[in-house]
Order: structure tokens, then C-alpha cells, then sequence
């Protein structure tokens, strides 16, 4: 006998999965309440008939399971896949999806069943298998490059192998596409004289909600797609790869991905950082700074501080001399000394003064770099220095009486005289 079991992917989660692993808790606690009813109550009481269906019955059912493996198996799926999901969605919206698929999925059985199998319209469905096929049409979408982790078993040997989420996903919903047809079909396996049908019965079995598997996994899907998942999975892969890419040294390929997601996302300020880094790492200078100076731009409208002074950093430390712009540089000099880091900021403060001497920042500057050198370097004489520099270049500036006061300060600290 072969045997699968898939039991893990190659994708970690940045939070703890509380709502997956609340709905797993649900789902077995409802089981273990309606154990002593015995399964044909539980299935006749709580399940969907398609004759009569109801909202009421369509939330019951998406609890209710019949048998053990019937649980165990379908919270196997929501412990696998769910995960990743709700990492991704959040928590209320992951909850919404869930729920939603199960609605979805009881409607396609409901109105597939009425409309081609009337025969098996008073047959209750149970479980959360369309809920879970939502996630699995989502996942399909959003994670496609995943590698999931299969465990495999036939007599007297054992192993494990993986296989990518878009081929594993994709067979699954291949699978239930042929079962709901064939039941559509109207095909009874146990009388058919096909050898196809035959082997059917072994591989599709008859008590199988095919069409509510594949209401869910088609509602999963159109939901990633409306949000826009397609390409955030297809960016996180180009990411990953991109990242493979330079740990081996080609720094070509890993430009191309960072490249082509920006085609699709031009103001992605990580991208163009970990694009000017690559071509850096290419000795083009032109297009490194470019990028450097982009990055830095979206991250001060950001008002991501920490990635400013960051970038900035980098950048000077292939290029000293590169520069992003007078108000880039200013703003940045602000940051650095608001952060502690004076001895960068002063750099900054000194290069827009040399290099923009007209321009309103300069003037400033030379208050900032004295006032540092006051306050933060303990430095008074060097202070007084700016401060002078300052009133021999500004005559009719607007801040010229507090800079005279602030020289006043730094000369009694270091004990000078101001020149005659």
C-alpha cells in the first residue's frame, strides 16, 4: 500500500498562528461534544442537505466532522496551510476568508447537487473540508513557490520528498474536478463496466463533497487574486531568489529580479536599497548612487529614520564623496544628530556648508554644527569658531541675535575673548 502524508513547507511564520490553531481547537472540541449522539445523529442533525439548505445548517456543518480521520485529516490541511495564510492576512480578515470559503463551498455543493445530482440532494455534508479548500485555493495563489514537505510510505520502506505548492495544489484540484464531474456524470462506480471507472472508485470515492472542495478552492483563488496576492508571492520569490543570487556571487541575475519588481512597484524604497547594494557590488557607480539616492528619498517621506541613516551609511561607505541633494543631506544631518551620531551629522553640516553656501541650509547648518559642538561635543571653542563663521557671513540674518548669545555661551565656557 503507498502512502503520503504531507507534514511541512520550506516557509517560516513571522507570528504565532492563534486563530488557526483556535478554529483546530473548535473543530475538535465540537467533535468530542457530539461523540455521544454517534455519528449518524451528528451527520442527520448538524449537516447541509442541499434540499433544504440554511444558513444555520451551512455553519453547523463547517464544524462537524463523522468520523476521526475525517477530522484528523482535515485539520492536518488547516495545521499544514492555514498558518501561512493567516501571516499573511491578519488575524480578522484570515477568520473572514475561512468562514466565507465554507459559505462558498456550501453553496456550489448545494446548487451543483439540486441542479445535476438531485439523487444525492438529501445527503448531508459534514466537515470543514470546503473552508479549508478556501485557504488551499489561496494558498495556491499567494504562496505558489512554496515547497511542501511529503512523507511517503510502502511496505518495508519509507521517505520523505517536496514538491512545489503550484504542482501538489494544482493535482489536488484536478482531482476533485474529475470526481465532481464524474458524479455530475452520474456514473456508479460499483456498477460501471469501465476499467476507468473502476479504478475511480479506489481513487475518488462516491462519498466525497467534490463540488464543495472545488467552490471553496475557486473562491480562495479570486480572493488572492483580488488582493493582489499574485504578485506579492511573485515578489517574495524574486526576493529569495534575488538574495540566492548574491550569496553565489551573480549579481547580474539578483538585479534582474529587484529590476523587474520594480517595473510593477517603482516606489518600493527596500528594492531600490537592495538594488543600488547590487550595483555597488558591480563597481557601476552611476546606477549605485541612483538607486541610493531614491532609497533614501521614499524613506524620509516614510519617516523611516533608522533606514535613512542606514542607507545613507552604505552608500558612503562604497562612494564617500556621493551625494543624495541638499535637502536629502539636511534632513539627514537632523536625523543623525537627533540620534546621537554627531560626529556624522557634523560631517553633513560642514559639506552642505562648503558646497551650498547660498543656499538657507548652510546658514542653518552653521548653527547646528556649533550647537553641537557646544552642547553635545563639550567642545566650546570650536563652537565659538562656527558662531563667528556664522555672523561674518550672515549680516542681516534673521537669527543673528541668538547665534550672538549662543557665542557669548561658548566663549565663557572656554574662557576667549571674542578677537578685537
Amino acid at each position: 500500500m503507498f502512502f503520503l502524508l504531507p507534514y511541512g513547507s520550506d516557509r517560516q511564520n513571522s507570528q504565532f498562528p492563534a486563530m488557526t490553531y483556535a478554529l483546530i481547537a473548535g473543530n475538535v472540541i465540537v467533535y468530542l461534544c457530539l461523540l455521544p449522539l454517534g455519528q449518524e445523529a451528528v451527520v442527520s442533525q448538524f449537516g447541509l442537505s442541499p434540499s433544504h439548505a440554511s444558513v444555520m445548517y451551512i455553519l453547523t456543518s463547517m464544524f462537524v466532522h463523522a468520523t476521526p480521520s475525517h477530522l484528523i485529516w482535515n485539520m492536518l490541511f488547516l495545521w499544514l496551510f492555514g498558518p501561512n495564510i493567516e501571516d499573511v492576512l491578519g488575524r480578522v480578515r484570515y477568520v473572514i476568508l475561512y468562514l466565507a470559503s465554507g459559505f462558498m463551498a456550501a453553496i456550489m455543493h448545494s446548487f451543483i447537487t439540486t441542479m445535476f445530482i438531485p439523487a444525492y440532494s438529501d445527503i448531508p455534508l459534514v466537515g470543514a473540508s470546503g473552508a479549508i479548500a478556501g485557504l488551499l485555493g489561496f494558498f495556491l495563489v499567494r504562496f505558489y513557490w512554496t515547497e511542501i514537505k511529503i512523507f511517503w510510505c510502502i511496505p518495508f520502506r519509507c521517505g520523505t520528498f517536496t514538491i512545489s505548492a503550484l504542482f501538489g495544489l494544482g493535482v489536488w484540484f484536478l482531482q476533485q474536478f474529475v470526481g465532481g464531474l464524474l458524479c455530475v456524470m452520474g456514473q456508479t462506480y460499483d456498477d460501471a463496466p469501465n476499467l476507468f471507472f473502476q479504478v475511480a472508485h479506489v481513487i475518488l470515492p462516491e462519498e466525497v463533497g467534490y463540488w464543495s472542495h472545488i467552490g471553496g478552492i475557486i473562491f480562495g483563488v479570486t480572493v488572492s487574486y483580488a488582493l493582489g496576492m499574485l504578485f506579492q508571492g511573485t515578489k517574495e520569490h524574486r526576493m529569495a531568489d534575488a538574495q540566492k543570487s548574491l550569496d553565489q556571487g551573480t549579481t547580474w541575475h539578483a538585479a534582474e529580479h529587484y529590476c523587474a519588481i520594480l517595473e510593477c512597484e517603482p516606489d518600493n524604497a527596500e528594492v531600490h536599497a537592495h538594488l543600488a547594494r547590487t550595483y555597488a557590488l558591480q563597481q557601476d557607480a552611476d546606477l549605485a548612487v541612483a538607486h541610493y539616492q531614491k532609497c533614501i528619498e521614499l524613506f524620509l517621506n516614510e519617516k523611516d529614520h533608522d533606514k535613512v541613516i542606514s542607507a545613507f551609511v552604505e552608500l558612503r561607505s562604497f562612494y564617500r564623496y556621493a551625494r543624495v541633494g541638499l535637502q536629502s543631506e539636511f534632513q539627514i544631518a537632523r536625523q543623525m544628530g537627533e540620534m546621537g551620531r554627531y560626529e556624522l551629522a557634523l560631517q553633513l553640516y560642514k559639506e552642505i556648508i562648503v558646497e551650498y553656501p547660498d543656499a538657507p541650509e548652510a546658514e542653518v547648518s552653521y548653527m547646528k554644527a556649533g550647537d553641537i559642538y557646544l552642547h553635545k561635543l563639550n567642545n566650546p571653542k570650536e563652537a565659538a569658531s562656527f558662531y563667528q563663521r556664522f555672523l561674518k557671513e550672515y549680516t542681516s540674518s534673521s537669527w543673528r541675535m541668538l547665534v550672538i548669545r549662543s557665542l557669548a555661551e561658548a566663549q565663557h565656557k572656554a574662557r576667549i575673548n571674542l578677537p578685537s
